[in-house]
């Protein structure tokens, strides 16, 4: 049996980093369409995997973005989609970046984002990047909000 170290608390200034998370929840069925947060917001919606991938996570994604956490191969996707619809109907989103892994079963979040957005008739920036297993960023792009294909 693997016998697991005791953790001691560590100050920023011990470790040179410190979370940019700046609001609770971040799991997509946990926040509220209406938090306050979401109003006028720079949406960062990841892979439930991606945070765990990337090393610069909190340094080059997080800050100044308001963070939304899901699975598109376990969580329930109509769901999501109902709950991004609303979320876009109910704030000026300002743009969205999708951060996911390279696998294929993450390639249906950046669609899910894009279609609820024109189902709520919202136009909004929307880019998609992918991290590989690795940790490396293999690139940006936009994402077309439409209808598109199936979730």
């Amino acid at each position: 049996m693997h016998q697991f170290k005791p953790v001691t608390a560590r100050t920023v200034a011990q470790t040179g980093q410190a979370s940019t998370l700046a609001h609770w929840p971040i799991k997509i069925r946990l926040v509220p369409p209406n938090a306050p947060f979401l109003r006028g917001a720079q949406l960062l919606v990841a892979a439930d995997c991606a945070p765990a991938a990337t090393p610069n996570f909190h340094s080059e994604f997080l800050p100044g973005h308001a963070v939304l956490l899901g699975c598109p191969k376990f969580d329930d996707n109509e769901a999501h989609f109902q709950r991004f619809v609303e979320i876009f109907q109910q704030n000026d989103i300002s743009s969205v970046t999708v951060l996911r892994m390279e696998v294929p079963c993450c390639a249906s979040l950046e669609r899910l984002v894009a279609q609820a957005a024109h189902a709520a008739g919202r136009h909004v920036a929307i880019e998609v990047a992918i991290v590989t297993r690795q940790g490396e960023i293999t690139g940006r792009a936009p994402v077309e909000a439409g209808p598109g294909s199936s979730l």
